[in-house]
């Protein structure tokens, strides 16, 4: 429009200056003699514009040989017939583009005219001059403001969210998902349900709730691979970040806050600066946990904080545009809401159905899912009316149609109709229809109704808005200033925005922001500007950004990435893809991580078609093999081998210790895969060719290989590899390594049952762990010690191990640890006969087994309690939990437990006086144990076998079975059960009447038990 009336203008002045030449060549003197005269002495140049808009074809039309660029379509097809009708100088307008520029341009009305190919009048007008920018602007922004409409057609779900609410504040917990397109109303809704608790926590009444403190978060579509990001606002706020205690150091005042919110997990404090955007700060436990670690211990203090907050005072917490939220929030908010039972937490989740989320709260009994549908055709009216303030004129209700029952869309389309001079409002501020609605041509999407409400803004503001767009949704007033480069002053134009209902002020976190009223008004805003400005818009907000003058520039590696891939600068987008895409790993981020990879690829491959980018095939043998690591952690091995082929090609032939390194990976691919062979394929071809200055990744390549030897039960060969391996560490003085290599060496030991030997690896393994820090690697190293003093019934320590182990895994979090090792811990402590802290422990690592949801935990620990109500006298309780035990097994095919779970059945079965049950028992018991060579528990299950023999005066074959499995139980050194074994060959002494076998027995027992304190047994073979 501004470009129609500044060539008019030109055109004028063109028109001029030729009429003055024209003047001087024909003056006196200087017209050559004989000349003609001039037709036309004073040319003038003349135009006519016609202009529309809507969707058109622009391309090459033609063939191959003869072709032109043009553009096609109806909207093109107006503007050449309002051309022609037009007048000299005359600019006429299609009624879309009155609707786009009506405030900013001076028109006038013409008559309707009759276009050839277009059926019905057209009414255009006629464009005088610009009017005045921000007058114009806040005058048409207070003649069109529409009246704030109650919320409508909503009762029935307002009604459902109000109980959901009250329910959960009052101490049920609960988790409402507000589902919808966009447009339909999801954060109103919101909004009308939270100020109705609100009133409801100031008023008496039935439907009184209790107050609560309110939390919000919002995910935005460019911070998707951000973790944390749409919680961040919710966790500043709730750790009262920058507003308690400014005068102390940071750390104190969030410890002081964790101290107060989840006390017992304020080791762990540190962890928050990777959900907070901060700098890390790790303490000596933090820097000792795997990324797994970190990730886990992390996600479970930020839910303590949110549980901790609401056993203080009822919480709610509001995630809006949760379709557009990192994984790790997503996770999050899973974890927080299946933790919200029996406490007063809501959390109310808004968000689109597409792109689909997980959503795995659906399923939760306390959740309330609403999907919001279309407005009726009545509740459209309705809110057109309330919209307008009165009832709307019958002309209108036909135009609600397109509207398709969208609230948003409806809004926007009575702006679009007092825009185009439809509705106009009289000075009692009552609309009424000014000309019919049919004489105007509307866009028929709420994206064209707002594309046209944006198209009318003045150029500043306009360019404002596409700037505001490319910071994104909300965007802070600092980063804005900077970047903004407008005639307009800053603050006068976005309060005109603001009058004009585009922007709102929002200051949720304290900082002086800005944001959109709605999403799609962005993206809309965004969606227009042209594809060079964009690029270049892009490229100040990043370099803004990357000053680190503004919030915490560290934390917004992705974003950071994102406009250098937008304003395609290859090398700084590629530079800022992998450092994100490398710090979404560390905090174990992995899909987030993968997908910042994924397009870090497609940048180098713009980038490689740059001269310059000489070391571009070292950056994508970088990017392969980290997205291969990654997706082998996740079990992905088809993607990750993909992964490791491509970066092997990218590194070339030469034995480098990338492509060592790499041949590795490749090989770890098929251990995972259980192909051993072609795992040990790749490592021979590495190893072939490692020279001296490969050691470390020659090491690591052994100690693969020595692992895979062993679960093939090659232990010659894997203490070859493993011993190469130590060698080759040991060289190079890697730590780490010569601790994975002597617990390998250490659990080869004592498969093969060199025990002592055995305890002495581990022991260095374990030594070097705890130079390292590596306390999930002391933790593993101390249950596997644990578990060989018990086999030689060192029992003290025995425990002590355990314990520590425990200890270890305590201090880090690690659950699964805890549970394992305090089910060992507990095995001891039945022997000695404690049997009711064995019991609080066999409780303990089953609940935790069941909340990891390890059916193979649970199983055993349930089979483990059996034992303790048997030695406690209960031996019908105990039937039932092994028999429980029993059947989950055999659900699971967990085949390796059976023989014990069976023998204990067994011996159940003859404490209850079931001599057929016990003998089926354990003859089943007896054959699985030896289908599957577990020759401990086939001796203990031959024990078994003889006490039912004994018990049916079988004496020859009870005679028989002991003595077998006194034999193999002394050949493996399995202390406790020939200690039992001995005692019931002392009862069967003295039901034979052999006095000399039952002392020599009895003497054998006692001596057993007393080494090993085992007070139980003990006191059974002095009762003898």
């Amino acid at each position: 429009m501004r470009c129609a009336l500044e060539l008019r203008e030109a055109l004028e002045a063109a028109s001029q200056a030729l009429a003055r030449l024209s003047a001087d060549h024909h003056a006196p003197g200087v017209s050559e003699p004989g000349a003609a005269p001039l037709a036309h002495p004073h040319p003038r140049l003349t135009q006519r514009i016609g202009l529309a808009s809507g969707t058109l074809f622009a391309g090459r039309v033609g063939g191959a040989t003869r072709y032109e660029y043009t553009v096609m379509g109806p909207a093109v097809n107006l503007a050449a017939r309002l051309m022609a009708a037009a007048d000299d100088g005359e600019v006429l307008l299609a009624p879309s583009v009155r609707a786009a520029v009506a405030g900013q341009v001076l028109l006038e009305d013409r008559a309707p005219l009759m276009l050839r190919g277009i059926a019905t009048p057209v009414q255009p007008a006629r464009a005088v001059r610009m009017a005045s920018g921000a007058g114009v602007a806040r005058s048409t922004a207070g003649a069109t403001r529409l009246a704030t409409a109650p919320l409508i057609g909503r009762d029935a779900e307002l009604e459902a969210l109000l109980a959901a609410g009250r329910s959960a504040l009052a101490g049920r917990g609960g988790v409402i998902a507000l589902v919808g397109e966009a447009g339909t109303g999801k954060t109103r809704l919101a909004a009308e349900m939270l100020q109705h608790l609100v009133r409801a926590s100031a008023g008496p009444g039935a439907e009184r709730v209790p107050p609560f403190g309110c939390f919000l978060g919002e995910a935005q579509s460019y911070a998707q691979r951000t973790p944390y990001a749409a919680l961040r606002t919710a966790l500043d706020e709730l750790l009262g970040r920058g507003v308690q205690g400014a005068d102390q150091p940071l750390a104190a005042r969030l410890a002081r806050r964790i101290g107060e919110l989840a006390p017992a997990l304020v080791r762990f404090a540190p962890l928050l600066a990777d959900a907070l955007g901060l700098a890390p700060d790790d303490s000596a436990l933090t820097a000792a946990l795997t990324p797994q670690q970190r990730y886990d211990r992390l996600q479970e203090l930020v839910v303590a904080l949110f549980q901790g907050a609401a056993r203080h005072e009822p919480l709610l917490l509001i995630v809006e545009d949760l379709h557009w939220a990192d994984l790790a929030s997503q996770e999050l908010l899973d974890r927080l809401a299946a933790g919200s039972v029996d406490l007063p937490i809501l959390l109310v989740l808004t968000y689109r159905p597409e792109p689909p989320i997980a959503a795995p709260w659906d399923t939760l009994a306390h959740t309330l899912r609403l999907r919001l549908g279309e407005l009726s055709a009545e509740d459209s009216a309705a809110l057109l009316g309330a919209l307008l303030g009165d009832s709307p004129p019958p002309a209108l209700l036909a135009l609600l149609e397109r509207a398709q029952g969208n609230p948003f869309f409806i809004e926007e389309l009575v702006r679009a109709l007092v825009a185009e001079g439809v509705l106009s409002r009289e000075a009692s501020g009552v609309w009424r229809l000014a000309r019919r609605p049919d004489e105007v041509e509307l866009p028929t999407s709420v994206e064209g109704l707002l594309l046209a409400r944006l198209d009318r803004l003045d150029e500043p503001r306009r360019e404002l808005v596409q700037l505001a767009s490319v910071i994104g949704r909300r965007f802070p007033h600092p980063l804005l200033a900077e970047v903004y480069a407008g005639p307009a002053p800053l603050d006068t134009s976005l309060q005109d925005l603001v009058d004009m209902e585009v922007l709102q002020a929002d200051h949720a976190d304290g900082d002086q922001a800005y944001r959109f009223r709605h999403a799609l008004l962005r993206d809309v805003a965004y969606a227009g500007i042209l594809y060079v400005q964009r690029r270049a818009l892009h490229s100040r907000v990043a370099r803004s950004i990357a000053t680190g003058r503004h919030d915490r520039p560290d934390e917004q590696l992705a974003l950071l990435a994102w406009h250098y891939l937008h304003a395609e600068e290859w090398a700084p987008a590629l530079t800022f893809h992998l450092r994100a895409a490398d710090q979404a790993a560390r905090r174990f981020a992995n899909r987030d991580a993968l997908a910042l990879y994924a397009t870090a690829l497609t940048v180098a491959e713009r980038l490689g078609a740059q001269p310059a980018a000489t070391d571009l095939p070292n950056r994508l043998a970088e990017i392969h093999e980290r997205s291969g690591e990654l997706q082998l952690l996740l079990g992905e091995y088809d993607a990750a081998e993909a992964h490791f082929r491509s970066a092997l090609a990218q590194v070339g032939a030469a034995a480098s210790e990338p492509w060592l390194r790499l041949h590795r990976l490749l090989a770890s691919v098929e251990e995972r895969r259980s192909r051993y062979a072609a795992a040990f394929e790749w490592l021979q071809i590495g190893l072939a060719r490692a020279t001296s200055a490969l050691r470390l990744e020659a090491a690591r390549c052994y100690l693969l290989g020595a692992g895979i030897h062993f679960r093939q039960g090659a232990y010659t060969r894997a203490m070859e590899w493993a011993t190469m391996g130590l060698r080759l560490a040991e060289r190079i003085g890697s730590l780490a390594d010569q601790a994975h290599a002597f617990k390998v060496i250490g659990n080869l030991y004592r498969d093969q049952g060199d025990n002592l030997r055995a305890i002495e690896a581990l022991e260095s393994a374990r030594t070097r762990f705890a130079r390292l820090n590596i306390l999930s690697g002391q933790s593993d190293t101390l249950n596997n010690l644990g578990i060989l003093y018990t086999r030689l019934g060192r029992w003290p320590e025995t425990i002590a191990s355990f314990e520590q182990s425990i200890q270890i895994s305590e201090s880090i979090g690690d659950v699964q640890a805890v549970a394992r090792t305090a089910n060992n811990l507990a095995v001891v402590l039945v022997g000695r006969d404690q049997l009711q802290r064995a019991e609080e422990l066999y409780r303990m690592s089953g609940e935790l087994f069941g909340r990891m949801g390890s059916a193979l935990g649970v199983a055993v620990t349930t089979q483990n309690r059996g034992e303790v109500l048997l030695l406690q006298g209960q031996p019908a309780a105990a039937r039932d939990l092994v028999a429980a035990a029993l059947a989950s097994y055999e659900r699971i095919s967990a085949r390796n437990f059976l023989p014990e779970a069976l023998r204990l059945a067994a011996e159940i079965a003859l404490t209850l006086g079931d001599l057929a049950g016990a003998r089926a028992a354990v003859e089943q018991a007896l054959a699985v144990a030896d289908e599957l060579g577990m020759a401990p528990e086939a001796a203990a299950a031959r024990r078994v076998r003889g006490q039912v023999a004994l018990a049916t005066g079988d004496l020859v074959a009870a005679a028989e079975d002991l003595a077998l499995s006194r034999a193999e139980l002394a050949r493996l050194d399995g202390r406790y059960e020939l200690g039992k074994t001995c005692y019931h060959q002392a009862r069967l002494a003295l039901a034979r009447g052999d006095s000399a076998a039952f002392a020599v027995a009895r003497a054998e027992a006692l001596a057993i038990f007393t080494e090993l304190d085992a007070r139980r047994d003990l006191e059974l073979v002095q009762a003898l």
